[in-house]
């Protein structure tokens, strides 16, 4: 294998119920139909079958596991009405090479190991200064120099503002909210639950990426 693919080689682990749940919560009625969001590592496409679902965005799943494409695609075909399967797509691929352009997105998830995430952070870098108007959201672990806007740590949940400030989405998780300190060795820990006041809400990249 390349040094490439074994960073992206992990156990899979599907996102929690609770954490596809705080998700729904967060992004509240902010989606629409008009939105398409991006799930990397989309594992069975469990969180993406609920978003578009309740919310009736374009969902696009992206592994690069072909078995978890499949499971996804068989889930989907199980659980969900014939008129709304066309809101999802799954894509076998690999997220660092990838285009992102058809269709374009407005939300982007990333449930990476923090390995892959060291990867896509130039990337996911580049896509949200180019798109202007992309909400970035990674789960359980957040970017190494990328300072999310909002971490809410005990859900696992980073989120990245867009890069137009007057584009930005009001996705919002009332319990929990903390500012993760760029200084911490406890970067990856989930189940940190160090509070820090977090009062200022602020928009852009923090850090150097």
């Amino acid at each position: 294998l390349s040094k490439q693919n074994k960073a992206w080689m992990c156990p899979y682990v599907p996102s929690s119920d609770t954490r596809i749940q705080d998700l729904l919560n967060m992004m509240s009625d902010e989606l629409s139909d008009a939105d398409v969001v991006y799930d990397l590592g989309c594992g069975d496409g469990r969180l993406l079958l609920s978003l578009g679902q309740k919310y009736k965005c374009k969902c696009v799943g992206v592994d690069i596991d072909p078995k978890l494409v499949e499971l996804a695609s068989t889930k989907m075909k199980n659980t969900v009405s014939e008129e709304s399967r066309s809101l999802f797509s799954w894509r076998c691929d690999d997220a660092c090479t990838m285009k992102m352009e058809t269709p374009t997105p407005t939300v982007i998830i990333l449930y990476l190991i923090p390995s892959a995430l060291l990867q896509m952070e130039d990337i996911m870098l580049k896509i949200w200064s180019k798109l202007k108007n992309v909400t970035i959201i990674t789960l359980v672990y957040r970017f190494k120099q990328w300072e999310p806007n909002v971490s809410y740590k005990s859900s696992g949940i980073f989120l990245y503002h867009c890069f137009d400030s007057k584009q930005k989405r009001n996705f919002s998780l009332t319990k929990n909210e903390y500012k993760l300190d760029l200084n911490s060795s406890n970067n990856d820990n989930e189940n940190d639950d160090d509070e820090i006041d977090n009062d200022n809400d602020t928009d852009g990249p923090k850090g150097d990426a």
